[in-house]
């Protein structure tokens, strides 16, 4: 039987010990994979909601200004009067701003704050160019003209796009501070899948980790391998994983686990509820993306790359608390991937030698007991694999 073989079923009556590990093991590192797709629908689903609030409080807005021939005082007095009908999750404590499914909402007709819009905007470039022309259009029109701002309450999680209406035209632009959260985001989401997939591995009762890992990468590369994970999140099988799901993943008990794989299953459990809670915030500031998810097709990336020796420096650099250290063990592993670029498979493992020797030497100095396990675990997994 192969290692993944109806794990979407969990059905743990066909498994060994060890085949179970490296199933949950997967499970993790391809979860970890997988959040760069679902986090691009997540933002598609709250960009597409604001655009919608935006023009809805900018329509609202106008006949407002209409009817009683002043601005409203803010969102909040539109929905008081019945103009708009946004859901409010919360107000700003100046009342400044609402907040809504992970948006933050502000009607301004203020001159000083059109301007300190427009500052801001033209340190963007040209992407800005037609927002800036047409705020200062608008306030050239005071007092009788507006516009409405929507930014992401957490950018590059609930959304990466500015989104404005200025006196009933609409515009958006990248958030500046996306990229950069994301990169990071990311980063943290595939080192915690990489050191859940250790842990699991450690977790062998058997004491057999270590070549338990070697078998890791092999089935990671099995062709049916990322369908069966993805059939495993898809757990109404209707050809979409989301988020809801993989909520359920995480807390999902197996009645048929034994201690031991028990131990496992907790493991790849508390690693997708820490992404989704803490590194992700799903759910943040009043959003709602429970049926938000992805296709198998764009269920993408390659497991395997995980392990390449650039992200294997990343996950070094983030567990040594000597950088200098840190520096020199990374120049190992690039030395490493060098010699395996040119097929010297020999110079390679002497260099993945002098790593872990770098690597026992710090251990309980600079790199913590646990840290030190996992870093050796990931070697041992990466070091019988040359194709990459």
């Amino acid at each position: 039987m192969h290692p993944t073989d109806n794990i979407r079923t969990s059905n743990r009556h066909g498994f060994t010990i060890v085949e179970l590990l490296i199933v949950v093991a997967i499970i993790a590192i391809i979860a970890a994979i997988s959040i760069p797709p679902l986090q691009r629908a997540r933002e598609v689903a709250n960009q597409s909601f604001a655009r919608s609030n935006v023009r809805m409080i900018c329509q609202a807005t106008r006949l407002f200004l209409q009817e009683f021939n002043r601005l409203p005082n803010d969102i909040r007095e539109l929905k008081d009067e019945g103009y708009t009908n946004i859901p409010i999750h919360r107000t700003l404590p100046d009342g400044s701003a609402i907040i809504s499914n992970g948006y933050v909402y502000q009607l301004i007709f203020d001159e000083n704050e059109m301007q300190e819009h427009v500052t801001f905007l033209r340190t963007l470039g040209p992407e800005a160019e037609d927002i800036v022309a047409a705020i200062v259009a608008a306030i050239g029109r005071l007092p009788n003209s507006f516009l409405v701002f929507a930014r992401p309450a957490l950018p590059g999680r609930t959304g990466c796009k500015l989104i404005y209406c200025v006196d009933g035209a609409f515009f958006s632009v990248t958030d500046p501070d996306c990229e950069e959260v994301q990169l990071d985001m990311f980063l943290e989401i595939w080192q915690g899948g990489l050191r859940a997939a250790a842990v699991v591995l450690r977790s062998d009762p058997d004491g057999n980790g270590k070549s338990i890992a070697r078998d890791v990468l092999p089935a990671l590369r099995a062709a049916d391998t990322t369908q069966d994970v993805f059939d495993f999140f898809d757990r109404d099988g209707n050809g979409k994983a989301t988020f809801a799901e993989l909520k359920s993943a995480s807390q999902t008990k197996t009645a048929t686990a034994t201690e031991s794989d028990g131990d496992a299953l907790a493991i790849m459990q508390g690693y997708l509820q820490w992404v989704l809670d803490d590194a992700m915030q799903v759910g943040a500031e009043g959003e709602d993306v429970d049926d938000v998810g992805v296709t198998f097709d764009e269920w993408t990336g390659d497991p395997a790359a995980l392990f390449s020796f650039e992200n294997l420096c990343d996950l070094t650099w983030a567990s040594v608390s000597k950088k200098g250290v840190a520096k020199a063990m990374c120049a190992k592993l690039e030395d490493a991937a060098a010699a395996e670029a040119e097929g010297d498979i020999a110079t390679r493992d002497e260099d993945l030698d002098a790593y872990q020797n770098q690597r026992r030497a710090q251990t309980g100095k600079s790199l913590t007991e646990e840290d030190s396990a996992i870093l050796d675990f990931l070697i041992e997994v990466r070091k019988p694999n040359d194709d990459f």
